[in-house]
């Protein structure tokens, strides 16, 4: 039960990340960079999902409404779409989505099959709010703020993360595509080859797993992350306990790198400091 769990986890979150690519591709948006260490959501799941789940209740960046120039009567009616959107994007992911927000998946009564089923609905029906409320939005406009409305929507929103999801471990974004424990840190934990061996077979079960849910251009943009090493899942720095590395010392007979040494200034370069002014009187 627990390795179903954790498989169909994992699968959810490479889901996620493909499902991110391949709407980016549709929409012209590029792939976002994740650096190591991207922010987590409560119950360790991350930031940065497909557009409606990660790119939060707000239709449009702030920025992207500003470059618009609207009217007072445009930003009164696309204030409207916004709340309404809003209201929609809570209740996709929240209130009708009780497994979604579950805190605690080892106490719910739900399978990991219904969830994960209820983790993709969530993000095919987000994928698809958006580009609606979009639409709505484009017919308020005149043909040059349509113009800029084709550029403005390429910027993904930030605004609330995702629904905590559970489960084990803390998922986030980075290394390569479906690889729930990357190379580097099978060596800190020391693993045996019977280890590592049984680690390689969850990993061909998690994809095996994952690929059958895919549609054949997702399976295209799974390949393209393969390829690329990015983003896809792992495991997050120290995630279990693993004592830090200390840092590297200078070998003996080393000088260190002039550049790393902080200037020692110039006495003349120093600030002259006022001499005090003495009352009469004193000595």
């Amino acid at each position: 039960m627990k390795r179903s769990r954790f498989v169909l986890t994992g699968a959810a979150v490479v889901l996620a990340s493909v499902a991110l690519v391949s709407a980016a591709q549709d929409q012209g948006v590029p792939v976002p960079q994740v650096p190591g260490g991207v922010p987590q959501v409560p119950g360790g799941q991350p930031a940065l999902l497909p557009p409606g789940l990660a790119g939060g209740s707000e239709l449009l960046a702030p920025k992207g409404v500003e470059k618009l120039m609207l009217t007072k009567e445009q930003k009164a009616d696309y204030d409207k779409l916004n709340q309404a959107y809003n209201t929609k994007y809570k209740e996709l992911t929240t209130s009708n989505k009780p497994i979604l927000s579950d805190p605690d998946p080892t106490k719910s009564n739900e399978t990991p099959d219904a969830r994960f089923k209820a983790f993709k609905e969530a993000i095919e029906a987000s994928n698809k709010l958006r580009p609606d409320y979009l639409a709505k939005f484009e017919k308020l406009l005149t043909d040059d703020q349509k113009k800029t409305l084709d550029e403005v929507r390429r910027e993904l929103p930030v605004g609330n993360f995702a629904p905590n999801l559970g489960g084990p471990p803390n998922f986030y974004f980075g290394q390569r595509s479906g690889q729930f424990l990357p190379a580097d840190l099978q060596r800190q934990l020391k693993l045996s080859e019977e280890q590592v061996k049984k680690i390689d077979e969850l990993q061909k079960d998690l994809e095996s797993k994952m690929l059958n849910l895919l549609t054949d251009d997702q399976k295209k943009a799974f390949e393209t992350l393969r390829k690329q090493g990015g983003p896809g899942v792992s495991l997050p720095p120290n995630p279990f306990g693993v004592p830090p590395q200390p840092p590297k010392l200078l070998e003996p007979g080393k000088l260190p790198n002039p550049g790393d040494l902080k200037k020692v200034p110039d006495p003349a370069e120093l600030k002259k400091v006022p001499e005090p002014e003495l009352k009469k009187g004193t000595n």
